[in-house]
């Protein structure tokens, strides 16, 4: 740090002695857009880059005739002679750069894409002052799927968890997502991270991708793993009209699909007001089969649970991106952009759940739901641009952005009844599991002799937990056998299921910042020194309220049997799981029809009573803590400079400061003589603030005109989420039967970065590079199964949040990106990439005896495609495989000695490996019409969780593939 300031120092020490002279500036676009990321210098003397709107400015510059020289991938070089005079300002206005012959040969429309933006995003790669990855729309329409967390695959060392983007295989919450700069509000049904869920963002709306994988001041600090910036498209430079539609077959659902976007744009005629206008729609069926287990105590692995879920629902997704621009004068700037998406689902679930343990006995579950569920997101922002001087100019910004999660409305709900995710239970009487075997307490053989273990327990237990190991099923064919408590029965039919209750789970989040400030300050001592300084301000709230209500069955009505009911199959194709070989093929009860579950509850609304989550609920002890409200207040404030002491060596380093007040707000429960129930609650707050101080330094030498060497070193770190520090009692999850207790003591994680990285560049042919990196933790956050005599409450799993003390991760990365052009005729349109990801990664966990990898840490991942792309025909076939890794430690206590009872990895909950392969098909009917066909999840790769290792499966998801046809059309 002193070191840094130090440096910084010598810059403006070195800026001042530097004379003015005259000054040169325009514009340089090729036939149609601007260029970012030329090289613009007098010959023979260090230059600069054109920014984003390829605009440049040179300044000191000689006065007399002078020779600029523009360089560009993929362009021809340019040379042009200037004259420059005394404390003047040539204005060269819009210089056009050409493709260089070879692209001009590419540019005979190779599927759907145009070459131009995917030179200028290997050029933005190159030029970039950090370690970058940029995708350009024209890569983006390359991938096979339209989701924009699964089109950022593609990119090297990204990865997408429970839809959420990951960079270098480390937890999703380390990486920060951005949209146009800033982080966006969260608001998602499940996980409640400050990760946003690109789901309800369209691709169709983003122009580039920008991958960082080291940072600078200027960006927010929040990014242990690093930045992902996803840049809504600018206002066009020409008349625009492009549109894509699709139509599809979901293979699981054997249902419909359907894609659609359209852009719009257009400039003025004197060149001052520009605009573009984005929309997108899709209308997707999907659906899963997902098996789940769980696990009923944390001395053994015995079976509690076996759950059969089969849902099928409707997505609908939209999405608007509107921009405008207007050119004041030549020094003055204004621009503006809203945003919106939203995302709904209309979802038909049917489970069938087997219960050797349950807090009634034995039994089995049939639940038929239905809900929907409802996101909202939208914003904008004001930008303006003054450029005070030749040197000095002011950037400002200010935006506000809301989103929000909610179930929307059923017929269920048409009596009264709040919006939720609505569930009709039907039971069966009790019963008595014959396939249990006898163990001692911990799973183990039983000695009927051994004083210390007296009586035998019975347990289910999988073939791999088979202390006799002779006999016990497989993960993949779990056979409950049962029979009635006198042993009459050994199979159920529907006259014998009763309706046990009808409820919904209630769930309504949402964040807002409603102000997002940020100004900027830029001073250009000469062309080699630059500084820049800035604020930044966000203020934030929210809320997530997630509640229960239930129809409580008049107790002198009749038993309501499912046999009374209108039903169908619950597995009609008869192909639920065939990935397994339909094992449960025949054993399935029927299911409420779609009409009789809508109309359910206003059917039988007089032999119910509602129930609502109040104090007087006897459930009211277990959802007291399941609602909390927070605020945070982030004040950021940055110094940078750029410096280019050599020709072939840039510098860009400097300090920034995060300023952090959160206040938090959840309930606690107390007891209350006065209600029905003895308890009451009342509200618990935390105050918190801490400052995290980042400085970084990048460096880049350009040993050749074709490769780069970087070096980057940085201070980066991760706020801890608000479920994570939410105070009062414990946030209740019933559909996975837990308890999760925030930490107010928890403490953000901190990490010094190392990164190392080389680069070579064919042109525009694609580039090659390898690259390693270091980062040593501080404090990583991390969730556990953790129970002790004061926790424990009711039998449920209770989770939590703890911090480690010292952890590291260290890894290696390289990318190939190529076309085979060097090949001969035909075979000269095929190419290939490919990148791999390798990390190894230890924590200390407090309480085990040895250091182990970190939770959500990936140890590899790799993205391989092979393409074909020449003349109208473009195909292209792509794989994606994130390795397993831990997501939470088991550190259930010992209630006498209080010692971590497992010291190993066998009782921790583990993500699967996750692999996709991808296909695509384009062919160019004309300049401007496109046809194009996609094949998605072509292995059928389920998505898969489970406790210690495969072969012990908690959860998993199959989803079979999706097949898509379209067109493309723009002008």
């Amino acid at each position: 740090m002193k070191h840094l300031l130090i440096i910084t120092a010598a810059f403006f020490a070195a800026g001042s002695a530097v004379a003015q002279k005259g000054n040169i500036k325009g514009v340089i676009a090729d036939k149609s857009d601007p260029l970012p990321g030329v090289s613009v210098s007098v010959e023979g003397k260090a230059g600069t880059l054109t920014d984003m709107d390829g605009s440049f400015q040179l300044i000191a510059v000689d006065t007399g005739t002078q020779t600029i020289r523009l360089t560009y991938l993929g362009y021809s070089t340019l040379e042009k002679k200037v004259h420059v005079q005394n404390n003047e300002t040539v204005d060269l206005g819009s210089i056009a750069l050409m493709p260089s012959n070879s692209v001009i040969n590419e540019i005979l429309i190779t599927g759907n894409y145009r070459q131009g933006g995917q030179a200028k995003a290997i050029n933005m790669t190159k030029v970039s002052d950090k370690s970058v990855t940029v995708l350009s729309s024209e890569s983006i329409g390359k991938s096979p799927v339209k989701s924009t967390a699964f089109v950022i695959r593609q990119a090297p060392g990204v990865s997408v968890k429970d839809d959420k983007v990951s960079l270098r295989g480390t937890p999703v919450d380390w990486t920060a997502s951005l949209l146009n700069g800033d982080r966006l509000p969260t608001a998602d049904e499940k996980d409640a991270s400050r990760v946003f869920n690109f789901e309800v963002f369209p691709s169709s709306l983003i122009d580039y991708i920008i991958v960082n994988r080291t940072v600078t001041p200027d960006m927010e600090g929040d990014n242990i793993g690093g930045v992902i910036d996803f840049m809504t498209k600018i206002p066009a430079s020409e008349k625009t009209f492009n549109f894509d539609i699709s139509t599809g077959y979901d293979i699981m659902t054997r249902k419909p699909l359907l894609n659609g976007s359209l852009a719009l744009g257009n400039i003025s005629e004197n060149k001052k007001l520009s605009y573009t206008l984005n929309g997108s729609y899709s209308a997707d069926n999907y659906g899963k089969d997902a098996p789940s287990v769980a696990y009923g105590t944390n001395y053994n692995h015995s079976l509690a649970r076996l759950q059969l879920d089969r849902d099928r629902g409707l997505r609908q997704t939209g999405g608007v991106n509107a921009a405008v621009d207007y050119q004041v004068n030549e020094n003055f700037k204004l621009g503006a952009n809203v945003m919106g998406g939203y995302m709904t689902e209309d979802e038909r679930g049917d489970r069938m759940s087997y219960n050797w343990s349950d807090g009634s006995g034995a039994r089995i579950r049939l639940q038929d739901k239905r809900g929907k569920f409802d996101h909202l997101l939208y914003g904008g922002a004001l930008n303006a641009s003054w450029k005070l001087s030749d040197k000095f100019k002011v950037d400002a910004r200010v935006a506000s952005y809301y989103n929000r999660f909610q179930y929307g409305h059923t017929p269920q709900a048409d009596q009264g009844g709040p919006d939720g995710d609505y569930t009709v239970e039907f039971i069966s009487p009790l019963l008595h599991y014959t396939d249990m075997i006898q163990t001692n307490f911990f799973g183990g053989t039983y000695d009927p002799n051994n004083a210390k273990d007296p009586n035998p327990y019975p347990y289910k237990m999988l073939d791999i937990d088979n202390p006799y190991h002779n006999g016990g099923d497989h993960y993949d064919n779990i056979q409950p056998k049962y029979e009635n408590l006198d042993g009459s029965k050994s199979t159920l039919t529907a006259s014998d299921y009763y309706l046990s209750s009808v409820f919904a789970d209630l769930n309504t989040t949402w964040e807002r910042d409603p102000i997002v400030g940020r100004l900027d300050f830029s001073y250009k001592v000469n062309n080699n020194l630059k500084f820049k300084a800035g604020f930044k301000y966000r203020d934030k709230n929210g809320a997530r309220n997630i509640s229960f209500f239930e129809y409580q069955i008049n107790p002198m009505v009749p038993f309501m049997y499912l046999s009374d009911q209108q039903t169908t199959s619950y597995d009609p194709h008869n192909n639920y799981l065939s990935e397994w070989g339909t094992p449960y093929s025949g054993t399935f009860l029927p299911v409420l029809t779609n009409q009789q579950l809508n109309s359910f509850v206003s059917d039988n609304i007089g032999n119910f009573k509602a129930k609502p989550m109040d104090i007087n609920n006897n459930n009211f002890r277990q959802w007291a803590g399941s609602s909390y409200t927070y605020s945070e207040q982030t004040i950021a404030a940055y110094v940078m400079s750029e410096w280019k002491p050599f020709e072939r060596l840039s510098l860009t380093g400097g300090v920034r400061m995060e300023h952090t007040i959160l206040d938090e707000t959840s309930d606690t429960l107390v007891d209350d003589n006065n209600t029905a129930i003895g308890i009451n609650k009342e509200a618990v707050s935390i105050h918190k603030s801490y400052m995290a101080i980042l400085p970084s330094l990048n460096a880049l030498f350009i040993p050749g005109d074709n490769s780069n060497i970087r070096a980057a070193v940085s201070r980066t770190f991760h706020r801890p989420n608000f479920e994570q520090t939410k105070p009062g009692s414990a946030l209740f999850n019933r559909d996975q039967y837990m308890y999760i207790f925030g930490n107010s003591a928890l403490k953000p994680t901190y990490s010094l970065n190392f990164d190392f990285s080389y680069e070579h560049y064919w042109g525009t042919k694609g580039m090659f590079s390898l690259g390693a990196y270091y980062k040593k933790v501080t404090d990583h956050i991390f969730r556990t199964n953790q129970i002790d005599g004061s926790q424990s409450i009711d039998g449920y799993v209770v989770k939590s949040y703890e911090n480690a003390s010292n952890s590291y991760v260290t890894g290696f990365e390289a990318l190939i990106d190529r076309r085979f052009e060097f090949l001969p005729g035909f075979w000269k349109g095929f190419g290939a990439s490919a990148n791999i990801t390798l990390s190894y990664s230890r924590m200390n966990v407090p309480g085990r005896t040895k250091s182990q990898p970190l939770t959500e840490q990936t140890p590899l991942m790799y993205n391989a495609a092979l393409f074909y792309e020449k003349g109208k025909v473009s195909t292209r076939v792509t794989l994606n495989y994130t390795g397993a890794y831990s997501t939470e430690l088991n550190l259930f206590s010992d209630i006498n000695t209080n010692a971590v009872v497992h010291d190993n990895t066998d009782y921790d909950v583990f993500m699967g490996a996750m692999y996709s392969l991808d296909y695509q098909f384009a062919y160019a009917v004309s300049r401007r019409i496109n046809v194009y066909g996609t094949i998605n999840n072509i292995l059928n790769a389920p998505y898969r969780t489970y406790i210690g290792m495969p072969e012990r499966p908690l959860l998993t998801e199959y989803y079979r593939q999706k097949v898509y046809l379209g067109v493309k059309f723009h002008l």
